[in-house]
């Protein structure tokens, strides 16, 4: 199982972390994705993302970043997918649970 899922301080699907500037979109996110059992961490733009989970001595581990695409400094390695504002629920869901699948296959195929 990877690190960072089913913690104690994950006790749902996973965490995911969001950045994006826009306050509204980052509460749709969160409130659509914490309905379906993930842990969500915001931040307003890349540096504070990478401050998020970065932090301390202490990193905070995230299964899956949502961003928008045009957010600086966060790498573009381990893209899954795109889409465009506003996201439908069932394709976000969807597109999460495919890059929780992808990080699943790469944690244990090593």
């Amino acid at each position: 199982m990877p690190f960072g899922l089913h913690t104690k301080d994950t006790p749902g699907k996973g965490r995911i972390l969001i950045v994006d500037d826009e306050e509204s979109i980052r509460k749709a996110l969160r409130v659509t994705l914490s309905k379906a059992g993930y842990d969500v961490v915001e931040a307003q733009d890349g540096e504070k993302g990478i401050e998020a989970i970065g932090a301390d001595d202490n990193p905070l581990m995230v299964d899956v970043i949502i961003c928008d695409i045009r957010m600086p400094k966060l790498l573009k390695q381990g893209v899954v997918d795109y889409m465009e504002k506003p996201a439908d629920k069932d394709a976000l869901i969807a597109a999460v649970e495919r890059a929780m699948a992808c990080r699943t296959a790469l944690v244990t195929d090593h």
